[in-house]
């Protein structure tokens, strides 16, 4: 059964991969982050391993992370002096991350705070919706200007009017073979102005009852928002850049604005 995707699917090798991939992740959901984090308070010196915040119309809303790649759950001391440090730094709300989960004590420890004790995967799916709306929108935003160019039964054509003997058939091909795809992405995105614009998608779409025939493997079995984002660029840029090959050598009007498009999109967002 599918489940709405987590943003990586990553392994995950020590603390210091953790602490980075969270700062990752909520950077890319739009907060300024350093990681990790010093700060002077009454009590000394105090580093906590990843610092977050945003602005909300003229108020900072601040989140703090606490990385614990452990063999064995985290005990509840450690919550009460993550609590203090919440405290003295004014933070709104803080998360202890740890993959191997929590001892028995953790969970009452943090009850009536503003910590919340996560996994790995349950870190993503909190921040899953607000990473839709900053990251996926932005990468998205590339691949669509892509497959733009195959988005129409009608482009083969109007293709092959500018390009001779053999290629036009060939270009004719192309458009025909990347056609379903075009339809596809071009469909997520208009999807998106009517639902939810932070509805996370579930996946695989392997799992799902539709038929995907029409999109390459990759993209079919991706299990995490980023992977599945990879794959569809890939493709996308693959055709592309068959495209463009076609375009060249005919001195064809669209080959400046493909290969700038292709250069753009080659750079990770």
């Amino acid at each position: 059964m599918t489940k709405s995707a987590i943003i990586t699917s990553r392994p995950l090798r020590n603390w210091k991969e953790l602490q980075r991939e969270s700062a990752r992740i909520l950077r890319e959901c739009g907060f300024s982050v350093n990681e990790p984090f010093t700060v002077e308070t009454a009590r000394g010196t105090v580093e906590v391993d990843v610092h977050a915040e945003e602005d909300l119309q003229g108020r900072k809303n601040v989140i703090l992370c606490e990385c614990k790649y452990w063999k064995t759950g985290v005990p509840k001391n450690v919550i009460h002096g993550f609590r203090t440090v919440m405290a003295d730094i004014g933070a709104n709300i803080g998360y202890i991350i740890a993959p191997a989960g929590f001892q028995s004590g953790a969970g009452p420890a943090a009850e009536y705070t503003n910590i919340e004790l996560v996994t790995w995967e349950r870190f993503q799916e909190i921040f899953a919706p607000i990473w839709i709306r900053h990251q996926w929108v932005k990468e998205a935003e590339e691949i669509l200007k892509l497959v733009i160019f195959f988005s129409s039964a009608d482009d083969g054509d109007d293709f092959a009017r500018q390009v001779r003997g053999e290629d036009k058939d060939v270009v004719v091909a192309l458009c025909d073979e990347y056609l379903g795809f075009a339809a596809y992405v071009l469909g997520q995105a208009e999807a998106r102005r009517w639902v939810k614009s932070d509805h996370v998608p579930s996946l695989p779409l392997a799992e799902l009852p539709d038929e995907h025939e029409f999109l390459p493997t990759e993209v079919v079995h991706a299990n995490c928002l980023r992977g599945f984002l990879a794959a569809e660029r890939a493709h996308a840029l693959q055709g592309a850049k068959r495209l463009l090959k076609i375009l060249q050598r005919n001195n064809h009007s669209q080959t400046r604005l493909l290969q700038e498009r292709i250069m753009r999109s080659s750079t990770p967002v």
